[in-house]
């Protein structure tokens, strides 16, 4: 939508995909949705006020650094995902160290 509305008014744009692990592509047709993937639409210094100024009057969120978290469709879908990563995760850690003690004790 801001790759498009930016070429219709003429300001010259390059959009792309970054992911939490450094990963720089260009601007896939159908945008991925996830934590750690956010898009960047780059725009050369003399044309930036104009670019600004388009993307404002856009339905889009325009953060310049946006996190690891800055997706989806609302804040209690991230809330759950992230809930759901704390609960793997704490289950993951107690399963680790119910197998330690349990190497421990049959080195006993």
């Amino acid at each position: 939508m801001v790759l498009n509305e930016l070429n219709s008014a003429g300001v010259p744009a390059y959009g792309q995909e970054e992911n939490s692990g450094g990963l720089v592509t260009a601007m896939p047709p159908t945008p991925t949705q996830g934590p750690g993937i956010s898009w960047v639409i780059r725009v050369p210094e003399p044309a930036a006020a104009d670019a600004k100024r388009i993307i404002e009057g856009l339905p889009v969120d325009a953060k310049q650094e946006p996190g690891v978290w800055h997706f989806g469709p609302n804040k209690r879908t991230k809330r759950g995902i992230q809930i759901l990563a704390a609960i793997f995760l704490i289950v993951l850690f107690a399963s680790l160290i119910d197998d330690v003690l349990r190497w421990l004790s049959a080195l006993r």
